[in-house]
């Protein structure tokens, strides 16, 4: 696969559509597919690694079929490139191509280069939008050091904005200060139920192995028999996560332990710059002994000082309580998102009728969700 770099020019058709210009320049920029094995070595490259941009992450979560793994090469130089999942409409042969919190483009050891990010997205966009004839969906990793960055670059290539996720916030603890700063930014309200939690002796740490995952899913069955609700979460990826090819793929499980019994666990990955709180569980015991705050304390402790940038907490799901949370825990000097936002292009009109009409259906699910789904069925 050879993609070509285009420089181009933003044009408002009649229906008010943003389309492109593009003047073919010279270029040595080409995309390859790659074995999901393959994209999981090269993915330990980039510090905006995460686990939706895994290989071994995606192909448990979607099945292995929907899912390609491309990368972008410069002058032979890896520069970039993304986890995609493709959604196929079979009788036309159309759909969409999905890239959620990526592509890549940040290397380790190296600056952030903004020429790089553009030929990283225009490469994809020939690709899959052009070659293949499909809608290229972005879904961009929110960065708090450039905010706006992605959505910039995005919307000069002819992208348009197609929504936000309905769970925009997204609560980052700011691990660039040391445990003092930390502590002094929390929420008056956290650093007094963390002091109430450490007076409860709990005993925190890694646990690994069949043994830790036992542990884990011990509490994560119990939450879900006592909170009652459906779990749209992707726990049927970790089994596989934990024994990826890569290493440093692989999450951590943090178990809380109260009189010897595991109460709270926390699933993390920490490939990039950022860790990342996958996956929480808990039993009855947790809430009145205070264990999320030990456990996540213990976290914060073990993560600082290791070149992760930021604890990303993942968002709220519509939980006022879990909201404040991590409202408090983030402090001051932490970053919550306001918004998810979502991208797309599609230069087959029959991929942009067919997006368009999934977006639109999506939004009336979230407004009206039991006749969306009596319509839809």
């Amino acid at each position: 696969m050879t993609a070509r770099a285009f420089s181009s020019e933003p044009l408002v058709s009649d229906e008010g559509e943003v389309l492109l210009v593009r003047r073919q320049a010279l270029s040595d920029t080409t995309v390859h597919a790659l074995t999901p094995a393959e994209w999981d070595i090269l993915a330990q490259q980039f510090r905006d690694v995460v686990p939706e941009q895994t290989a071994v992450y995606a192909c448990a979560r979607w099945g292995e079929k929907r899912v390609r793994c491309l990368s972008v090469t410069q002058s032979g130089q890896l520069i970039g490139g993304a986890v995609l999942i493709d959604f196929t409409v079979p009788l036309v042969r159309r759909g969409l191509s999905v890239i959620k919190f990526g592509p890549l483009w940040r290397r380790q050891q190296e600056p952030d280069d903004a020429a790089r990010l553009a030929n990283v997205v225009s490469a994809l966009q020939q690709q899959v939008a052009i070659e293949d004839k499909r809608c290229l969906v972005i879904n961009p990793l929110p960065d708090p050091l450039a905010e706006g960055r992605m959505a910039d670059v995005l919307q000069a290539h002819g992208f348009w904005h197609c929504g936000s996720t309905a769970d925009p916030a997204r609560y980052l603890v700011n691990l660039g200060i040391d445990l003092d700063a930390q502590r002094a930014s929390l929420h008056g309200k956290w650093r007094y139920n963390l002091k109430k939690a450490q007076s409860n002796r709990l005993d925190v740490g890694v646990e690994e192995g069949e043994a830790g995952l036992s542990a884990f899913m011990a509490l994560y069955d119990a939450m879900l028999s006592r909170k009652r609700f459906h779990d749209r979460s992707a726990i049927d990826a970790l089994p596989a996560m934990l024994q990826a090819d890569v290493p440093s793929l692989r999450p951590e499980i943090v178990i809380a332990r109260l009189d010897g019994r595991p109460t709270a666990g926390a699933v993390i990955s920490r490939a990039g710059d950022r860790a990342i709180y996958l996956f929480g569980a808990s039993d009855e015991r947790a809430l009145p002994a205070k264990a999320g705050y030990a456990l996540h304390w213990w976290i914060v402790e073990r993560l600082t000082g290791s070149g992760c940038l930021w604890y990303d907490l993942g968002g709220a799901e519509g939980d006022a309580g879990l909201a404040q949370f991590k409202r408090q825990f983030v402090g001051a000097r932490g970053v919550i998102t306001k918004r998810l936002d979502e991208f797309a292009f599609a230069a087959d009109p029959a991929s942009r009728l067919l997006a368009k009409a999934a977006f639109t259906l999506r939004e009336a699910k979230r407004r009206w969700p039991g006749r969306a789904e009596a319509t839809s069925g």
